[in-house]
């Protein structure tokens, strides 16, 4: 994973107009070992499994690991201004939060399947090498956006058992690894599905809630393995990443009086720029990836420009929230790059005024620079706020 990045492709497409929540598209990923991560806009990430073995490293943190036929009716979470995540069982969750991330799971022979839930999304997770039974379709909790495969087959294995269970849950989308392509072609068959298997080169698609009416069942073959940026591509956006952390450092240091300081100068709050940095990259890149795949949204959380007219989307957060949501904007980015892999730095990307893919990151990078400048000058002023 480039660093820490699970891909995805968005189901359909919208206009997102706040932070987080229902509509943004969660990511999904399958690696070596049988495992599939569901990533959220809002940072996190739960890994599924049969083994239940925890894998850190190069793929990126992993927020919670779940092994199919553990019981499980929990909740990730993390309000905002506060640090770490929580996962706690459902019923000591009080207050659901509009970005926390449900995950449920069905224990027993024939039914070891793990549900999660967020944003307005369920992804179901199950295995081939659990022979399912007549009951574990009965009471299934309904429809689900995807359906995700793990493991390996057998000859005692009905393939109009599994057919039963995809009807039952009747997804958009259903997903295999690579080793089952012959198994995913009978399912097809049986299911008389219309759209032909889509077999991707890389480990990575996305859902998100709703979708469009006119959109028929499909199955994506996935690889375990993501997509590799080229050399030049990353070193630029390895560039415009870190500008973007370096002001995350100085902005997380900000009380929210500090964030919602307006200078006598008549200039910007430190929370616009904040804002303003987060909303243009996020925009653009948002708009890049809905020209190429037109399931991703746009998602445009742009402030008014003039300071008369702002008004602030979180006037509540800290610093060191708004420069998480820099930062979850700098992982979206990353994360929905692979569909940049037909595009040369020098290309004019799609559906946008930027002459070049370079173009666009460099000026990304010292757009950050620009603003992060802006803001410190602030420190300075006579009627900055100590705390």
């Amino acid at each position: 994973m480039m660093r820490r990045v699970v891909f995805g492709i968005a189901l359909f497409a919208c206009c997102v107009n706040c932070g987080a929540g229902e509509g943004d598209p969660v990511a999904i990923g399958l690696w070596a070992g049988g495992r599939v991560s569901v990533e959220t806009f809002h940072g996190f990430r739960v890994d599924l499994c049969e083994s239940g073995e925890r894998r850190d490293g190069s793929d990126g943190e992993i927020d919670k690991t779940v092994r199919l036929g553990e019981a499980v009716n929990h909740v990730l979470s993390r309000p905002a201004n506060h640090d770490e995540a929580t996962w706690k069982p459902l019923s000591e969750s009080s207050e659901r939060l509009d970005d926390d991330l449900l995950v449920q799971s069905r224990t027993g022979p024939g039914q070891n399947t793990v549900t999660v839930k967020v944003d307005g999304i369920r992804i179901v997770v199950t295995s081939l090498n659990d022979p399912l039974e007549p009951s574990a379709v009965i009471r299934n909790e309904g429809s689900a956006d995807a359906i995700v495969f793990l493991g390996g087959t057998n000859n005692e294995r009905s393939i109009s058992q599994f057919a039963t269970l995809v009807r039952s849950m009747d997804p958009r989308v259903i997903i295999f690894e690579q080793s089952n392509v012959r198994f995913a072609n009978d399912l097809r068959q049986t299911l008389d599905i219309e759209n032909p298997i889509v077999i991707e080169g890389h480990n990575a698609y996305a859902v998100s809630a709703g979708g469009e009416p006119e959109l028929k069942m499909k199955i994506i073959v996935l690889a375990d393995s993501p997509w590799s940026m080229p050399d030049e591509m990353e070193s630029l956006f390895s560039k415009m990443e870190a500008s973007c952390a370096a002001s995350q450092k100085v902005l997380a240091k900000l009380t929210v009086d500090q964030m919602n300081f307006k200078p006598a100068n008549g200039t910007h709050t430190p929370r616009w720029n904040a804002e303003h940095m987060a909303g243009r990259q996020l925009q653009f890149f948002s708009q890049i990836y809905h020209a190429i795949d037109p399931a991703i949204p746009v998602i445009d959380l742009n402030p008014k420009q003039m300071p008369g007219d702002y008004v602030a989307a979180h006037p509540n957060w800290s610093g060191a929230e708004e420069a998480r949501q820099m930062h979850r904007v700098s992982n979206f980015c990353r994360r929905f790059a692979y569909l940049l892999h037909d595009t040369r730095v020098d290309d004019k990307p799609p559906a946008t005024r930027w002459p070049s893919l370079r173009a666009l990151l460099e000026q990304m990078e010292r757009h950050y620079d620009e603003h992060t400048s802006n803001t410190v000058k602030k420190f300075a002023l006579p009627d900055w706020p100590s705390s």
